[in-house]
């Protein structure tokens, strides 16, 4: 039933992927909006792409693509843009600090992270630092100022390779974060993994977990779930591909309730080799039942 599921939501987003004869010939029409290209080869512009929400306050919702190649300031330094919704015009451009950052390989919008009633957005780089411990960086919708900055703080720990909002995990009316670090090993199990969530309001830690095991890659990826269980506290999801539950590499995922921290959902790869939870994401009440649901 699970896989089911997954395989139906699949298929009612791929029209809005891709355009082909077989779907036009059901009398379906799509229509491009946008296209944006990248400035330079190797840019690998769109690599990791999110609605944004509203951030400039016109009523319709942006978009945020990452760029992770980009050399303005230095080989692979980075970047990221957030485009209007209503026009597609570039709102606002970030860069890298410096070579290797690969600024821009994980974005989100963060929802409302101060309280100013503008979306405001989450950008990782992962590789940023000579060790790449990493990081990531909250980003106010209304002005572009920075709100937050993240550190890994990990040799190696890959700290922002996943970022996203996590939705208002404590209640407080401000929107919280999660970020991935999928190689952290600070328990003494190497490439572990670790994610934490974050206080929109005040940047303090939430939640923290890591991963079992050598080489579970736990915060590969990671997502805000909606309220799944309807308790009125957003919940939140992490992956981990690496995860050797059902044979190598079998991966898996977990949902925490966002009240207390506490799993809600443990879910394994069906196999070895299939790295299940290598991506997540919420994905709305589904079938209308009144809770929220989520893809993996």
């Amino acid at each position: 039933m699970f896989q089911r599921l997954i395989i139906l939501i699949f298929i009612s987003f791929v029209p809005f992927l891709f355009s082909c004869p077989s779907f036009a010939q059901t009398g379906n029409a799509y229509e491009t909006l946008y296209t944006f290209n990248g400035d330079d080869a190797q840019d690998w512009l769109g690599y990791s792409v999110s609605g944004a929400g509203d951030v400039n306050g016109d009523g319709y919702d942006d978009l945020i693509v990452g760029a992770w190649g980009d050399e303005n300031n230095g080989f692979l330094s980075g970047s990221a843009r957030v485009l209007s919704g209503f026009d597609g015009a570039i709102l606002y451009t970030y860069n890298g600090g410096s070579a290797d950052d690969r600024f821009g390989y994980s974005v989100s919008g963060a929802g409302d992270v101060n309280g100013d009633g503008f979306d405001d957005f989450i950008v990782g780089a992962p590789l940023t630092g000579s060790s790449n411990t990493g990081s990531a960086r909250v980003y106010s919708g209304f002005d572009g100022t920075i709100l937050h900055g993240f550190g890994g703080g990990v040799v190696n720990s890959y700290f922002g390779w996943s970022v996203s909002g996590a939705g208002d995990v404590n209640g407080d009316g401000f929107a919280d974060l999660i970020i991935g670090a999928p190689n952290d090993d600070s328990t003494g199990n190497n490439n572990a993994g670790r994610a934490t969530v974050y206080s929109g309001f005040n940047g303090t830690v939430l939640y923290s977990y890591v991963g079992d095991n050598v080489d579970d890659s736990f915060g590969r990826s990671v997502s805000d779930a909606g309220d799944v269980n309807g308790d009125g506290f957003g919940d939140f999801m992490v992956g981990a591909n690496g995860d050797d539950n059902n044979g190598s590499l079998s991966g898996s995922v977990k949902v925490y309730s966002g009240f207390d921290g506490s799993v809600l959902y443990a879910l394994d790869g069906d196999s070895g080799g299939i790295h299940f939870g290598w991506s997540v994401s919420g994905a709305g009440d589904v079938n209308g039942d009144g809770f929220d649901d989520f893809i993996v």
